[in-house]
Order: structure tokens, then C-alpha cells, then sequence
């Protein structure tokens, strides 16, 4: 027969301090005296305990943990007189349980505080719950300041700092140094790598350099098209300025030297972030979260939240019920459905327990092993902020060194305005010169204005506004200031108009903006996967350009299968340079099912030339078929320099 104590710390009104008081549940003197306290046995019964762990659905978490416990004031106040003058409400409550004769300390059943209390002539009962306010920490613990820098401009000033944890896709950063581009995408501790850096969907290709801090990140010299990271403080540096959206695929806030991608490493990582104290965390139940359900996950908090319900609605996502145990802890645990019968209720009272009463409630459907993911692209642009189907875009005076796109439209000195047709991005290659009205890359969409047209004021004195007179500047020694322009040898691959020559570019880091090639198929009609067979679903011979540039390929299958699907798909070529495997198991599924699953992977060391790319699913059982629908697509995409 199990014994229990309370230890309750009331707040003496006389004194303002908190002052202890100890019940009991029985007069045995082996446990009243324990812990060197004297446990008055005043409990009119043993606390009664409570906690909601499942409604029989996925959509509630388990609810905070209490207590019931009826106390004789009389019996109490023997050893405590002053009971009476105590405030009881919000007191702090530890319950313990054990078999008389345990040695102290006994387990403790249950950590909270009183919530709420009644008075009955000389029987206080009081309402305990489960203390939950540590939990209730927001995560977001930073705000811009918007004094500058890496605080940001005044439009940021108080709002939260960006957190990212795990491998997520396609995550816009915040502009925190519109002067020197620079972009943050997480904020409370270093993030283990920039996988990949976009604008309006196009590639940068890779880093230049990493730099410790955000001070060194900005007194770098980075080249226009280029980019480097500060990993240290989840920053990003372009080296010019962005024409539109910025994205990337990131590994984010690290711990360690990675990031936490499995469920119950993320809540830990959010309850360190977010200032929870570890010793609340049940970390054997997050650890075994993550053994029942491995599957790598990401989140981009960008509005605050606290940490209860972001690591409860995690919790729902794995099947998993979450909450704070009667101890005070925050633990996960996994609905359980094969369970052995531990009692048997019979509602005829022929049997122990009886049940007096019984009614039928409303339930949701049964449920089993639902948990079906996907990584999720964290910023969906719209079509006008994607680099396809040729925006128009306003580039300014035309400068040789700058990479223009289809659809971007310069002006030249002479008032000329030209629009860029080429479908290949490229720098240097300039418009014509005037009357001709198109070349490869160029066509004329205004002339330029006429000389008379253009009036100077004699009496602003300008440098470099009013032209020289005719050969002005003739025999002028190289070096030698001309207005603001600087006087240059004509030779190599500088024109007699001080510009980039049509064909060349003078600038290195201009020569490495990324240009991409994509090749891509699609499934017409539907392919039958076979048990225990390597199917291919898609072929593609593609040529590869450059020996050192990236091969990012893709695949998007359409599933449709009768129930349960188990194998895994495999990208490979021919020529044994590819090999990524993708397991799979979704059980449980009843009925038909269609799932549409994506595979990528990026891939060095190839070497140029002709290579075919195969894509295929070995079935290891499960459904009694499973199909490969049409419109499933495998995209190979060549990104080089």
C-alpha cells in the first residue's frame, strides 16, 4: 500500500515569506518523521492525480498534469498553528509516494503549484497543477535593434531575429546592410553552411570565401556576381546589389558541428534557444521520439512563438502526444496501439474494478502510422520574381562588365535605348552603334537623342558635365584625370571609348557568373513497379559542358500504389560517376494511394561530355502494386562557371 506526502510552501502574510508545511496520508510513524520534517497526517484522503495524454485523435496535445488534495486544517494546524494565516493560492507543491519504510528521499509524483482552492468548514481543498510557465519562454529571444549594421536599419527595430534549424529549402534571409548587401538568415548562433544561393531563382554557385565576423564579412572586397558567408552569424554578403528576390538552401543553426534535424533534437535545440532550463526536458523520451520516427525535418521562424507550442505542434507532426509530466518535465511520447490488455473493466459489476456508469462517446476515425513529409520550399515566388519568361527589367547605363539577362533594357550615352534578346546570359557583349538597330544580343527600342537637343549651362561650373572641345584631351599622358574619367591605354581589351572590347571580358569574377543548362523528361504513360525488381523510370542522356561544374539532378515521381509502399529509389549513370540511393516506407496506408515524392542530389568529379542518367525503384514488398504515374518528371540541371 503506497503512502504519500505533500510539501507545500504557502506564503505567510505576516512574514511575506514562504514557510513549509508537510501532510501526510497516514499516522505511520515510519513516515512522519522522514527527511528529518514532521509530516502531520492531515490528508482526509491520498491526492488524487491527473493528466489527458490522447482524445483518440492527432489534433490536442496532453494536457497540463494536477491534483486534487483535501486537507483537515484541524488535524494540520497541531504542528503548524499558523495554516490558518497562510496564502494558499500559487503555493509551491511537491507530492511523493512509496511503501512505508522507503528510505528518504522518496520519487517524486508530482511537482506544481495551487491553482485554485475551496474551504468546507475545517477541509481545504486544493487544485494543483503542473507547473507550466517555464515553458511558456518565447523562442525568439533577439530583436533587431536598428541602430545599423548588423542591427539593421530603423524599419527593422524590434522585430525578432530569424532562427532556422535543419536542412531547409529556398529560405529567404532578412536585409540587415542594404549599403553593403548584406542578408542574416539565422541569429542565435553560428549555421553549419550555405548549401546553395539564389536570386529570383538563379544560381550564384558557390562562396568565395567565409569570413569569422560580421566587421571582417564587410571590409571584404567581393566581386559583383559573387558572394561569401559569415557562417558564425548565419550572415551573407552579395558583392553588388540585388536586382531581385534572395534564397538559399541552407544547413542552419548549428549545434556543435551540424545542425539537429531529427524531431526531438530540434525541440532540445529550441528549448536551449529559448532559454528552457535541460533538466526540464525528459530527454530519454525525445531520444526515443527520434528512433520511432527518424525523419529529418526543418522550421524558419521568422514570427515569435513559445516553446511549448512549437515543440507540441513538432510532436503532432511525428503521431507523438506531448505535454508536461506530473514531475515538472516536458516529455514526447508515441500512441502506442498493439498494446497487451493490462485490466478489464466489466460494466455488469460482476468483476473488479466495477464501473457504475458508461457511456458511448464520439470519436475520431481509427488512426495508424499516418505521418506521411515533404520538405517544404520555405519562400514560393511569384512568376514575376523568378528569372524565366523574360521580366522586364531596367539595368541602367550599360556597363561591359555587367551580366545581362532576356528581358533586361540599358541606355547609352547618346540617349539610346536597347532591350537584351539573347536567351544565354553574358557580359560584355555591347549594343551597336548607332544607325544599326540589332545585333546577337541587342535591339533597339529607342534612338539616341540628337546632338542640338542637348543644351549645357555655361554658367554651371561641372566637372565633367560639359564635353571637351575636339581634341582637347589629344597626346594627354595615360593616368592623366580627364573630368571624372581617367585617361586609359587602348590596348588589349580596352576599347578607344575607355570600355570592355565586344567579345572580351577584362573582369575574372565576371567571367564566373553562374550559368545554368537544364535538360529534363517526363513520364507520357504510367510505369508498374515490380517486387523485387530494379525498374528504371526515366533515362536521359545529357552532354555536360564543363569538367568542373555541378550536375543537380532531380526526380518527381508520382506514386500510386493499393496500400503500403516499401523500397527505395536510386539515381545513377552509366559511366559510374552517380550513385544516390533514396529508401522509402510508408505502412499502413489503407486503400489506394497517390504521393507524389521528391528525390535531388548534387554531384561533382564528372567529367564533360556525354553521359545517359537513369533513375530507378527496387520494390522490397508491401502493396500488391505500385505504379509510377504520368506526369512524373527527372530534371538534370548543369550548373557551371
Amino acid at each position: 500500500m503506497l503512502a504519500c506526502l505533500a510539501l507545500i510552501r504557502p506564503l505567510d502574510i505576516s512574514t511575506g515569506e514562504r514557510v513549509e508545511v508537510c501532510a501526510a496520508s497516514a499516522n505511520d510513524r515510519r513516515i512522519t518523521g522522514l527527511g528529518g520534517r514532521v509530516w502531520e497526517p492531515a490528508m482526509v484522503t491520498p491526492p488524487s492525480l491527473g493528466i489527458s495524454l490522447w482524445n483518440g485523435d492527432f489534433t490536442d496535445s496532453v494536457s497540463v498534469g494536477g491534483a486534487t488534495l483535501p486537507i483537515n486544517m484541524n488535524v494540520l494546524k497541531v504542528t503548524y498553528p499558523f495554516a490558518d494565516d497562510c496564502a494558499w493560492a500559487g503555493a509551491p507543491v511537491e507530492i511523493y509516494a512509496a511503501e512505508p519504510g522507503a528510505a528518504w528521499p522518496w520519487p517524486l509524483r508530482l511537482s506544481g503549484k495551487v491553482s485554485g482552492l475551496t474551504r468546507k468548514a475545517n477541509t481545504l481543498s486544493l487544485t494543483i497543477e503542473v507547473d507550466g510557465e517555464p515553458f511558456k519562454a518565447k523562442v525568439l529571444g533577439k530583436t533587431y535593434a536598428g541602430t545599423g549594421g548588423a542591427e539593421g536599419p530603423t524599419g527593422l527595430k524590434e522585430r525578432v531575429k530569424p532562427l532556422v534549424i535543419g536542412w531547409a529549402l529556398n529560405v529567404e534571409p532578412v536585409l540587415i546592410d542594404t549599403d553593403n548587401s548584406v542578408y542574416q538568415f539565422t541569429a542565435y548562433g553560428p549555421m553549419e553552411s550555405v548549401m546553395d544561393l539564389f536570386e529570383r531563382g538563379s544560381s550564384f554557385g558557390a562562396a568565395v570565401a567565409d569570413y569569422a565576423t560580421y566587421a571582417a564579412l564587410v571590409a571584404a572586397t567581393i566581386a559583383p556576381g559573387k558572394w561569401a558567408s559569415c557562417l558564425a552569424e548565419g550572415m551573407i554578403r552579395l558583392g553588388a546589389p540585388a536586382y531581385g528576390v534572395i534564397t538559399g538552401d541552407i544547413r542552419g543553426h548549428r549545434i556543435g558541428a551540424t545542425t539537429p534535424r531529427l524531431t526531438g533534437a530540434v525541440i532540445s535545440a529550441l528549448a536551449s534557444i529559448a532559454g528552457v532550463d535541460a533538466a526540464l526536458l525528459n530527454k530519454d523520451s525525445l531520444d526515443a521520439l527520434d528512433r520511432a520516427a527518424p525523419y529529418p525535418i526543418n522550421i524558419n521562424l521568422t514570427d515569435q512563438t513559445a516553446f511549448i507550442d512549437i515543440a507540441q505542434s513538432l510532436a503532432l507532426c511525428c503521431n507523438a502526444q506531448s505535454g508536461i509530466d506530473f514531475d515538472g518535465t516536458f516529455m514526447v511520447t508515441r500512441i502506442a496501439f498493439g498494446s497487451v490488455v493490462d485490466i478489464a473493466l466489466d460494466a455488469k459489476g460482476q468483476t473488479w474494478p466495477q464501473v457504475t456508469t458508461s457511456e458511448e462517446a464520439n470519436v475520431s476515425v481509427p488512426y495508424w502510422k499516418t505521418t506521411i513529409g515533404a520538405n517544404r520550399n520555405w519562400r514560393v515566388q511569384t512568376a514575376d520574381e523568378i528569372a524565366f519568361n523574360a521580366p522586364i527589367i531596367d539595368r541602367g547605363r550599360y556597363a561591359a562588365g555587367t551580366t545581362y539577362r532576356e528581358g533586361n533594357y540599358v541606355n547609352l550615352a547618346d540617349g539610346s535605348e536597347w532591350l537584351y534578346i539573347a536567351t544565354t546570359a553574358a557580359a560584355g557583349n555591347a549594343p551597336p552603334t548607332w544607325p544599326t538597330t540589332s545585333n546577337a544580343w541587342w535591339v533597339n527600342k529607342s534612338p539616341p537623342t540628337k546632338a542640338q537637343d542637348i543644351t549645357f549651362n555655361d554658367g554651371q561650373n561641372v566637372e565633367g558635365l560639359k564635353p571637351a572641345e575636339v581634341n582637347a584631351t589629344s597626346g594627354a599622358p595615360i593616368g592623366t584625370p580627364v573630368g571624372t574619367i581617367t585617361a586609359a591605354d587602348v590596348s588589349g581589351t580596352i576599347n578607344s571609348g575607355g570600355g570592355v572590347a565586344n567579345n572580351q571580358v577584362a573582369t575574372p569574377a565576371i567571367q564566373d557568373v553562374a550559368v545554368t543548362k537544364t535538360s529534363y523528361a517526363t513520364l507520357s504513360s504510367a510505369v508498374t513497379l515490380v517486387d523485387a525488381t530494379d525498374t528504371d523510370i526515366f533515362s536521359l542522356t545529357v552532354t555536360k559542358d564543363i569538367a568542373g561544374s555541378l550536375m543537380r539532378i532531380e526526380a518527381c515521381v508520382i506514386t500510386e500504389s493499393a496500400d503500403d509502399i516499401k523500397g527505395y529509389f536510386t539515381i545513377y549513370d552509366t559511366g559510374g560517376y552517380v550513385s544516390q540511393v533514396y529508401n522509402i516506407q510508408l505502412i499502413g496506408v489503407d486503400g489506394d494511394m497517390r504521393l507524389p515524392l521528391t528525390m535531388f542530389g548534387a554531384f561533382s568529379g564528372i567529367p564533360a561530355g556525354s553521359n545517359t542518367y537513369k533513375f530507378k525503384f527496387h520494390r522490397t514488398g508491401g502493396a500488391d502494386w505500385v505504379r509510377a504515374m504520368a506526369q512524373s518528371a527527372f530534371s538534370i540541371r548543369e550548373e557551371k562557371k
